[in-house]
This record gives structure tokens, C-alpha cells and sequence, in this order.
């Protein structure tokens, strides 16, 4: 059983095309929900810097100690680990896990090191359109951004990481591509997985319950049909002159180079966002300052427990 991850921003259509996948008649590929199950191996294991309780650089100079003794390291540990729960869903015909789990955008260092020879999908979707579906997902349409920003700076570079590692085996698709063609971009998909073409996917899907309580909550309600409508919704949510003034500074952060290797265009979203722009209203001052608060308090709670961990244990 070989495990292919399948990474990408929140709200990128991932569920979607994890459900096609699955759906294919032979059983080649099985899935579940969303595991996470490689994230606690690469904070406990893998990350030098995690705050914890036990002082985390002597738990690793002792486990290396350890592991060393019979010739194993804390990389053959985790594999070894992950490998057996893996295993663990080889049924029938089964030639791949599919492991979707949007948070190992932040864990991918470790998850390249863990897995070298796994393959890897990544899915792009254009991060002003993921944004807009995360805000109206969680938020209830709300530009309340909060810990999500993490999503849209640090995991995108992990994300930009993966695509760019030549290393590895990887095939990179856009969810308007999907979206506007399923049979030719899974079927492409299926190519770089050797297995044969199934054009049944795109019917068989809509019976594809996925097991797990995490994920998208509406994932048995929606994509019943596939359609494009969503592809420019996301232009009416930045009209509004704070959320288009914060729009225009991201889009300066991501610039063309970045846009240009996910497969986008500063210039064409530029516009996008111009002709939309200060037509909307939505009173965001609320939210916006309850973010501000939050932060402030959060970065005051973890100020007073680093103290807390250095009077402890030093």
C-alpha cells in the first residue's frame, strides 16, 4: 500500500477531487476523510523548535540515543509508523491510500523527508477564490481572517515548496481546470499514477461517502453537479474598500513569480479585483477588531507560558 498525499490551500476543491479519485471501479485507490495523522509524528519527532512541557531538544538527543542502539533513526521510526497504519487499509484490489489532509501544508519538510518516494499531488486553486470560501464556510461570509492568514503566507511556501522540489514525484493541477474538464485532468491524474483511465469517475463520484468527521461539512450536499459558478464569486467579496485595500496588498506579497508557477496572473486578477472594486458594502470594522484583540491576547498567553517553561525548567 503506497500513500499519495494530496496537498493544497483549505476550500480548494480537494474533497472533490478526493471523491473522484475514489471513485474509480477497480478499488485502486482507497481514502477516508482527512487522517492528520502525519502531523503529531513531525511536531513530536521531526520539529526541533516545539514548545513543549519535557524540553523537546532533550526528548530527541535521548531518542536518538535510543533508536541509535539498533541502527534506526527518528526518520525510520516515523516511517515505520505511518506505514503500518497505512497498511492497515490495503483491501481487495487497493494500490494506494489517498491521504488528504490540507494542514500538512505546514509540515512539508517532514513529509518530503518522511516519504521521498511517495507521490504527491498538488492542487492549486486561485487564493483570493480559497479565501472567499473559507470566510463564507466558517465565518458566515465574514473578513474575519484570523489564524487563516497562516494558510495563505506560511503554507502557501510550504505548498510553493513541493510543487518546486524536483526530487520527488509530483503532478500539479488547478481546480478551474478540474472544474471546467474532470474526465481529462483525472485522467491525467490516474497517468501519473499508473493506473488506467476510468471515465466512470465522473458519474460514480456522487456515491462516494467519505468516512471521518473532519473535512468539508458540506461534502454530502455539494458538487451533486460539477459546475464553473464558483470560479469568480470570489470578485464580489473583495469590492468592498477594506477588503479590496487588503486584497491589493496580498496580491503585492504573492507577486508574478509566485502566481505565475501556480499557474496564474498578477495582471488578470489585478483587473478582476478592479472592476469590482468599492461597488460592495459590509460593515467589517467589528470583526476586524475583535481579530486585532485576539491576536494581542494570544501573543501575551504564550509570552506568559514561554516564561512560565524557562522558570521551570532552567
Amino acid at each position: 500500500m503506497q500513500p499519495v498525499f494530496l496537498l493544497s490551500l483549505p476550500r480548494s476543491g480537494s474533497t472533490l477531487l478526493q471523491r473522484l479519485l475514489a471513485a474509480r471501479q477497480d478499488g485502486a485507490i482507497v481514502t477516508r476523510s482527512e487522517p492528520w495523522i502525519v502531523l503529531p509524528f513531525c511536531q513530536g519527532f521531526y520539529e526541533e523548535e516545539a514548545i513543549t512541557a519535557y524540553q523537546q531538544d532533550l526528548s530527541h538527543a535521548a531518542i536518538d540515543e535510543f533508536l541509535s542502539e539498533q541502527g534506526m533513526n527518528r526518520i525510520q521510526l516515523m516511517r515505520g509508523c505511518l506505514d503500518s497504519i497505512y497498511a492497515r487499509y490495503a483491501t481487495g484490489s487497493a494500490r494506494y491510500f489517498l491521504d488528504k489532509t490540507p494542514r500538512y501544508i505546514f509540515a512539508t519538510e517532514c513529509l518530503m523527508k518522511l516519504y521521498p518516494d511517495a507521490r504527491y499531488i498538488v492542487l492549486w486553486r486561485n487564493p483570493f477564490a480559497c479565501l472567499t470560501s473559507q470566510s463564507n464556510t466558517w465565518k458566515q461570509g465574514q473578513f474575519y481572517l484570523g489564524n487563516m492568514m497562516n494558510d495563505y503566507h506560511e503554507g502557501l511556501l510550504g505548498l510553493l515548496s513541493v510543487a518546486e522540489n524536483e526530487a520527488i514525484k509530483k503532478i500539479e493541477v488547478r481546480y478551474e481546470d478540474l472544474v471546467e474538464n474532470i474526465s481529462e485532468e483525472v485522467n491525467r491524474i490516474f497517468e501519473f499514477l499508473d493506473l488506467d483511465h476510468d471515465d466512470e469517475v465522473s458519474t460514480n463520484y456522487k456515491n462516494i461517502q467519505l468516512k471521518g468527521e473532519f473535512g468539508d461539512p458540506l461534502r454530502d450536499k455539494k458538487y451533486q453537479s460539477v459546475t464553473n459558478a464558483s470560479l469568480s464569486t470570489w470578485e464580489e467579496f473583495f469590492s468592498t474598500p477594506l477588503r479590496y485595500f487588503w486584497a491589493k496588498k496580498y496580491l503585492d506579497w504573492l507577486g508574478q513569480d509566485r502566481l505565475a508557477r501556480m499557474g496564474y496572473d498578477q495582471s488578470e486578477i489585478d483587473s478582476r479585483l478592479s472592476i469590482r472594486r468599492y461597488s460592495g458594502f459590509r460593515y467589517d470594522g467589528v470583526p476586524m477588531l475583535k481579530e486585532y484583540i485576539m491576536k494581542r491576547i494570544n501573543k501575551s498567553a504564550l509570552g506568559a507560558y514561554r516564561a512560565t517553561l524557562k522558570r521551570l525548567y532552567r
